[in-house]
């Protein structure tokens, strides 16, 4: 049986990519077209990220709501700096996130979680006042049978 792989760029091509990926952005650049970075990152298969590197970098700018490219034209140097800028970016956060994922089970034991502290006593609910329902008697129906029960009178 064929099982259908995601393809993903590997390591070894992602600078060509990304050379592609600058040498497309330079391209809508420097035509007065409004377009879509995501489209064009999703286009590509790189990081999401790469938008605030390049403009980290001063490589390219956004002045009213368009991007401009302010740098050289791109080369595979600057596509290799860009690669490991993103990558440094992801392991970086993937590392606060983990960081934070310890302090945060670090600052809370099991102990706290069931010993309470004086900040934490909820309220004593006081229930709300509701009037008590009436409770209503039966009315007791009388009736009169004529002609031996062909003809019942309700009253």
């Amino acid at each position: 049986m064929n099982k259908k792989t995601h393809t993903r760029g590997t390591r070894k091509n992602a600078p060509e990519r990304y050379l592609k990926f600058l040498q497309e952005l330079e391209q809508v650049t420097k035509t007065p077209v409004n377009f879509s970075m995501i489209e064009l990152i999703k286009k590509h298969k790189i990081s999401s990220s790469v938008r605030s590197v390049l403009i980290e970098a001063g490589i390219i700018e956004k002045v009213n709501g368009l991007y401009e490219w302010k740098s050289i034209k791109p080369n595979i140097k600057m596509a290799s700096k860009v690669v490991s800028t993103v990558s440094k970016n992801i392991r970086e956060s993937a590392g606060n996130r983990k960081n934070r994922m310890i302090i945060e089970s670090k600052s809370i034991t099991p102990i706290d979680l069931f010993t309470p502290s004086k900040e934490f006593i909820p309220e004593p609910r006081i229930p709300a006042y509701k009037p008590k329902r009436k409770r209503r008697m039966a009315k007791i129906q009388k009736t009169i049978s004529l002609f031996w029960g062909l003809i019942t009178i309700k009253f």
